[in-house]
């Protein structure tokens, strides 16, 4: 029995990271984003909340290129 409870916690640990990808995720992981827009854009969903994800993560990683070109420039 108590092994049971202990697999149940670790297969639902284990399932929750497996949710949707943030905006944070995407902005680290711009090739992916541009993937998932790309699908978004294809299959007409701009609500669902992975899209609004992606496009909001290629939008952090830009302002944070374009930031980092403008410290380099001073």
């Amino acid at each position: 029995m108590k092994r049971l409870i202990v697999t149940s916690f670790a297969a639902a640990f284990l399932l929750a990271g497996c949710g949707a990808k943030d905006a944070e995720y995407y902005s680290k992981h711009t090739d992916e984003a541009k993937e998932k827009l790309s699908e978004c854009v294809k299959a007409n969903t701009n609500q669902d909340k992975e899209c609004s994800a992606a496009a909001e993560g290629l939008s952090r990683a830009m302002a944070d290129k374009v930031n980092e070109m403008l410290k380099d420039k001073k």
